[in-house]
Order: C-alpha cells, then sequence, then structure tokens
C-alpha cells in the first residue's frame, strides 16, 4: 500500500527531530512536534487539499513553506486540537467498555470516512 503524503510528511518531521536537531532552538522543535501533531490529526483529503494549494506554487520548498503554514494557521490548530480532544474520549471509552486501545490511524479512517460521506 502506497504511504500517504500526510504520512509522509509526518515521517519527515519526526526523521529530521530525531537525526540532526543541533543547532535547533528548543522553541524550533516544540513548532516541529505541534505541527507532527496537526499533521496526525488532519484527514488524508484535507491534507490532499493543503498540499496541492501549496504544491501549485511550483517550488521546491513547498514542504517547508507549508509546514510554517500550519505552524502559523491558528484554524487547523483549533481543528485538530477539537479532533484531538474526541480521539481522547473514544480511547477511554473503547479502553472502558472493549478492553483494547483505540488506535489514532482507526479515529482517522473513521473520520475519512464521514468527511467523504459528507461529500
Amino acid at each position: 500500500m502506497k504511504m500517504s503524503k500526510r504520512f509522509e510528511h509526518i515521517q519527515l518531521l519526526e526523521s529530521s527531530l530525531l537525526n540532526d536537531t543541533r543547532g535547533v532552538s528548543k522553541k524550533e522543535i516544540e513548532l516541529l512536534n505541534k505541527v507532527i501533531i496537526v499533521l496526525q490529526f488532519i484527514s488524508n483529503s484535507e491534507y490532499q487539499q493543503l498540499y496541492d494549494s501549496f504544491k501549485e506554487t511550483d517550488k521546491e520548498s513547498f514542504m517547508v513553506e507549508l509546514t510554517e503554514f500550519l505552524i502559523k494557521d491558528e484554524r487547523w490548530s483549533k481543528i485538530t486540537s477539537k479532533r484531538q480532544e474526541e480521539y481522547e474520549e473514544l480511547r477511554k471509552i473503547y479502553n472502558q467498555r472493549e478492553n483494547r486501545d483505540f488506535k489514532a490511524e482507526e479515529y482517522m479512517q473513521l473520520l475519512e470516512s464521514a468527511i467523504s460521506k459528507q461529500s
């Protein structure tokens, strides 16, 4: 199965945090972690729209620009924060009622399904 662009972006950011943080401030590391969390709670279709809008500029640095956009964008921060809270609540319910862990990937699949039905 082909890896989603959203997941590739997450891996790229995680890899840069793991491999090369020399000269990177604590604040910059916090901002990259914030973007990783935002990306974890954006659906693939939503990410694809963002990706396409930044890719249209046809700059080599579009991924950096998209990352910077997600650092500053309050709208996506609020949306993904709300989704993360909802996920945590569902995770507790699954843990209590079904005695199993509810993975973020499962939540995102449900979200993708709901978004595609609304379209």
